[in-house]
């Protein structure tokens, strides 16, 4: 925002209109995506993807994960390699 010269607020709305969600909705998405394609094509345990993606709370990383991919992440890669 302050980049821009225009404030947050602002800033928060143009963004909800032209991607649909909130940024912080944006991100939390952008991120369990990215861990789901790290755990798929990847060997690196699941603690390392959530550090890698921002979680160094691994408990916290299952919630969300499990609350945006309708699993968690030890399911979702065990049921990528049937």
């Amino acid at each position: 925002a302050l980049a821009l010269h225009v404030s947050l607020p602002y800033l928060s709305s143009k963004f909800k209109e032209k991607m649909g969600c909130t940024f912080t909705e944006y991100l939390l998405r952008y991120r369990m995506n990215k861990a789901a394609e790290l755990l798929i094509e990847s060997r690196l345990s699941i603690v390392e993807i959530a550090s890698l993606v921002g979680y160094q709370d691994y408990a916290q990383f299952s919630k969300m994960f499990k609350k945006i991919k309708g699993s968690s992440p030890k399911n979702f890669r065990n049921n990528q390699t049937l």
